[in-house]
């Protein structure tokens, strides 16, 4: 579980007010103790993992996913930064995104395409990330990672995409929104529209 201590080094603001403003010590939406955030019940075929996939490892150093909160908790703190009038906090989330886009995609720990744990997750935070923050020129990241799910459709699947269970180590057909195919769809179609913060986001709170 990851926690995001307010003391992150480009964090301002005026300190002198900190005993009479909320305090934040850590955010952590989701168990990692979790294998999914999605639900088992939706499952509608498993498949057996392909050659070479047995056995995945985090390398040391390498990013938690969003399911363990690194980037989710950003959008968090960014947001309760706007809304409780904390520009420090709002600054410190968008920076701590900012650091690891700097880090290869590869080593952020994501093996999957999916909202909860992957890469249309990802995808639809940086979106959120670009929206706020237009001069950051983020586009590029964002144009990055959409080619992950992109490239990963798979059109002799139940339903274009297959979830990575590392717990089973299985890929399983999913139609569902958290680790299925609905929220994929949701993630792509924001990007291909420009329309991120349409509503639906609110369920993951992060809008």
């Amino acid at each position: 579980m990851a926690a995001l201590p307010l003391t992150h080094p480009s964090a301002g603001g005026d300190r002198g007010r900190a005993a009479d403003r909320p305090s934040l010590a850590g955010v952590a939406p989701c168990s990692a103790a979790r294998p999914g955030c999605g639900g088992a019940g939706l499952v509608v075929r498993a498949h057996e993992t392909p050659p070479g996939r047995r056995g995945v490892r985090r390398r040391p150093g390498q990013l938690r996913s969003r399911a363990t909160a690194y980037p989710a908790a950003r959008r968090a703190v960014a947001m309760a930064g706007r809304v409780l009038d904390r520009p420090e906090w709002t600054r410190a989330g968008f920076q701590a995104v900012q650091a690891m886009l700097r880090r290869p995609a590869d080593e952020w720990g994501i093996n999957d395409h999916a909202q909860c744990h992957g890469w249309s997750g990802m995808l639809y935070l940086l979106e959120l990330f670009e929206l706020d923050h237009p001069e950051a020129g983020l586009r590029a990241a964002t144009d990055e990672v959409a080619e992950r799910p992109l490239n990963g459709f798979s059109p002799e699947s139940a339903f274009g995409y297959r979830y990575y269970q590392p717990a089973a180590d299985l890929h399983l057909d999913m139609p569902g929104f958290l680790d299925g195919a609905a929220g994929i769809a949701l993630a792509l179609h924001a990007y291909a529209t420009d329309s991120a913060a349409a509503g639906w986001d609110t369920l993951l709170l992060l809008n």
